[in-house]
């Protein structure tokens, strides 16, 4: 192996690619913008660690007591459902990890979610110091109601996509 031919070869391209000004910035300057814009747009607070649904229905906006403790719980959302089976789907799609409805003391869990086993828990030891503060252990507790539902998984909703991209980019071809 000759290394003059290669270092000539290796040259040529180089100088070639600083003459070529476009392929300069997309190989040098994109990726920097590229993680600079990135960085910016994900810079936050984060995503709350778990999400309660809500059923409120219209004539009801007041908070209860144990409404107003739960929801001053840190790093959960809380998002609130007037339409029921909206709800529901979001819980049985892992969207959503409990649903939980304060006027007819039930709520509602996703079996298949981990989350939404550890949501459970933080909402009932709640809802037991609520009533154990205020010395009332007969008050009405809350029935307990099974959703089930598979994850929509990653591949699921990106291999369209990636596929749909590829048949655009082919018909600028």
């Amino acid at each position: 192996m000759n290394f003059k031919r290669f270092f000539a070869v290796f040259k040529a391209r180089s100088i070639e690619f600083f003459r070529d000004r476009s392929s300069l910035a997309w190989n040098l300057l994109f990726p920097v913008l590229l993680l600079v814009s990135f960085s910016f747009i994900f810079s936050g607070d984060g995503r709350s660690a778990y999400k309660v649904g809500v059923l409120t229905t219209a004539g009801n906006q007041s908070l209860t007591v144990e409404e107003k403790n739960f929801s001053q719980i840190r790093h959960v959302d809380f998002i609130d459902y007037a339409d029921f089976e909206k709800a529901k789907n979001k819980l049985s799609r892992h969207s959503i990890d409990i649903l939980i409805d304060y006027d007819t003391k039930r709520y509602w869990v996703n079996e298949e979610s981990a989350n939404s086993y550890l949501i459970e828990k933080l909402f009932l030891g709640q809802q037991l110091e609520h009533h154990s503060m205020n010395n009332n252990p007969a008050a009405v507790a809350f029935t307990r109601l099974q959703s089930s539902g598979e994850n929509i998984r990653y591949v699921d909703w990106v291999l369209p996509g990636v596929l749909g991209m590829n048949m655009m980019f082919s018909c600028l071809f």
